[in-house]
């Protein structure tokens, strides 16, 4: 009987004899689990053996150094590929409908998916198979058709069934074709796929082709979809949501709580507490390691990012394959992540409490934010979020964030109209004032003078705190600092987080700092009210020595320094 290779590396990976990361290891303790546990499925070798020896037998290498060699799979490869068509339902037909390959760069993603989408569309025995390399952009879709191409023209024996076309690539002996679609370019209407190979799914905004493919193969008795990916940014994307879909199928395999037969993962990975400096965790990430991802290429990308602070986070994006929040992100989400304590000051326990209130737009959101200094001198914040309920349904689908989910759950705040309703503000505000003992609220005077002046008849003091370089460095760099060592409590809240993620740091040529943000749709309006609350709370603190140090004192209406004039901050 053959060998298995599929079995014989899932063994080896959790044997702990291949340096990996967890969900790597994961999927291989899957496939053990599975050939003992799961009913309704079998496992083919044959099938298994089929897919691997037409990677070795008919593909060629077309780039590079091993342009013309054989494209035999490393054992890894060899476990994916077999995985995916090894695996049978009790029908006959394959078990897996979505293959969710996840991997750093330089470790032949490009590679895999053209030899799936050739054996989908000439070998897998559909008659009329339509097998289509998708993205967004039509650029993006061409990649991996034309690693597709190349291998065809350098296949004697493929080349000899198979018809290859700048644009196409076609069988005319059982009607089947390979082709590039996109998004941008209108070619994805009228699709009856069989085979669906989506490259770098982490740079899709939406899920508008995933959908469209995925509607698309209700006809096909046997369809796949799959999706190769290197790691992306922040949690709102459809690559996030099939990564935490397929992180949660292994997390589960002992434990049975999550299962879905017909989903197939794959990702190699660091772990969050690796040091990205060590040769150690370079390995671990990249499975391809020594063949197509060189030690002295991530040494050189190493350095690099050891001394800027934005390239480190690409390199564990890019090499580590890592999921970041921003490319230049001021606040490190993981140490942003350990600071989810729950909030332990209560009213009454005579704590100084200082509020920043952010009403720079009024056709989005607005964010108050109480901050106090605890017992134990930890900084413990509060906030409370408003959106118009006209705009909630609108904003929601517009900039794809679950504002919706965000209020149903209780986390921001609806006031009625299209517009906030500062009346709603001021009645929240003021209770949320007197519930903490806030005994002052910093504002930036552009959109809030009427309001501030309504504030201070209520009883509360009012500070003018602008949000420019000359007010911000200070708290940004206070907050920054507290953040990394751990002297903050924030209580885990979601909306806070996913703006904490969007703020990065804008710096002028003094190297003073102020929040920002890189797109409109990425809020930053409570973490603007948490600066602004820090401001006012490290005034009183530490007193003139930090009125004095480096910061001018600016009335309404006056140019900060540098004759930088702050304006409307449209849409914060």
């Amino acid at each position: 009987m053959a060998a298995d290779p599929v079995l014989a590396y899932a063994r080896t990976v959790v044997a702990g004899k291949v340096p990996c990361g967890s969900l790597h290891r994961g999927a291989c303790a899957r496939h053990l689990h599975d050939l003992t546990h799961l009913a309704g499925h079998r496992w083919s070798l044959p099938h298994a053996l089929h897919a691997i020896s037409f990677f070795g037998d008919y593909l060629k290498h077309w780039k590079g150094e091993w342009r013309g060699n054989a494209l035999t799979l490393e054992p890894w490869q060899a476990f994916v590929i077999g995985a995916i068509f090894g695996w049978r339902r009790d029908d006959g037909l394959r078990r897996f409908r979505v293959a969710y390959i996840e991997l750093p760069r330089k470790n032949g993603k490009s590679t895999l998916g053209a030899g799936i989408a050739l054996y989908l569309a000439f070998i897998d025995r559909e008659a009329g198979a339509e097998v289509y390399c998708a993205a967004t952009k039509r650029e993006q879709a061409r990649i991996v058709f034309e690693a597709c191409r190349q291998m065809v023209l350098l296949s004697p024996p493929l080349r000899q069934r198979i018809q290859v076309g700048k644009h196409a690539i076609s069988q005319e002996a059982s009607a089947s074709t390979l082709q590039p679609v996109s998004a941008d370019a209108d070619t994805m209407d009228g699709l009856n796929t069989h085979g669906a190979i989506i490259d770098e799914l982490h740079a899709h905004r939406t899920s508008g082709v995933v959908d469209v493919i995925e509607t698309s193969m209700a006809a096909r008795r046997q369809p796949l979809q799959v999706e190769i990916t290197t790691a992306g940014v922040g949690q709102l994307s459809i690559c996030w949501r099939h990564h935490d879909y397929t992180a949660k199928l292994m997390d589960g395999v002992e434990t049975g709580a999550f299962v879905d037969p017909a989903w197939f993962g794959f990702i190699a990975h660091a772990e969050a507490d690796d040091d990205y400096t060590e040769e150690s965790t370079w390995r671990k990430a990249n499975p391809n390691w020594g063949v197509s991802v060189k030690s002295d290429y991530l040494r050189d990308k190493a350095a690099k990012a050891r001394q800027l602070p934005a390239a480190q986070n690409v390199f564990r994006q890019k090499h580590l394959n890592q999921w970041t929040e921003q490319a230049e992100r001021w606040i490190d989400m993981r140490a942003w992540d350990a600071c989810a304590g729950a909030i332990q000051t209560t009213r009454g326990q005579g704590r100084p409490a200082y509020a920043g209130l952010d009403l720079a737009s009024t056709r989005d959101l607005a964010a108050c934010c109480v901050v106090l200094n605890a017992a134990d001198d930890v900084i413990e914040v509060v906030p409370r979020l408003w959106i118009p309920e006209a705009r909630l349904d609108e904003r929601t689908r517009s900039d794809r964030v679950p504002y919706a989910q965000w209020v149903a759950e209780g986390l921001l705040f609806v006031t009625p109209g299209n517009v906030i309703d500062f009346a709603r503000v001021r009645t929240d505000t003021l209770a949320l004032c007197d519930e903490w003992g806030v005994g002052e609220v910093g504002y930036d005077p552009w959109n809030a003078l009427q309001l501030a002046l309504e504030f201070e008849q209520a009883g509360l003091v009012m500070a003018q705190t602008r949000q420019g370089f000359a007010t911000m460095t200070n708290p940004m760099a206070e907050l920054g600092a507290r953040v990394t060592s751990g002297q903050l409590r924030h209580g885990g809240h979601p909306v806070l987080r996913w703006m904490a993620g969007n703020m990065v740091a804008a710096r002028d040529a003094a190297g003073n700092l102020k929040p920002d943000r890189k797109r409109a749709v990425d809020k930053i309006d409570g973490i603007v009210a948490l600066l602004m609350g820090l401001d006012r709370l490290l005034r009183h603190m530490i007193g003139s020595a930090y009125e004095t140090h480096d910061v001018m004192t600016v009335e309404a209406g006056e140019d900060e320094p540098g004759g930088f004039d702050p304006g409307p901050m449209d849409d914060w």
